[in-house]
């Protein structure tokens, strides 16, 4: 096989090939909001408030 004629094969987004995020999206939002509340002194709801990215999730 030569190296520069390999070829990439692209799966397509269907159950058997995508993997479950879920649950590590819903953990890392969780330790995000929890270190959120620690660093912020419990202003964390007005941090939200006017975070854009958070108002996205």
């Amino acid at each position: 096989d030569d190296i520069d004629k390999k070829q990439f094969r692209l799966d397509q987004n269907d159950s058997d090939t995508t993997k479950d995020t879920i649950i590590q999206f819903v953990t890392w939002t969780i330790l995000k909001l929890i270190l959120m509340f620690m660093n912020t002194n419990e202003d964390c709801l007005v941090y939200i408030k006017y975070e854009k990215n958070v108002k996205e999730i």
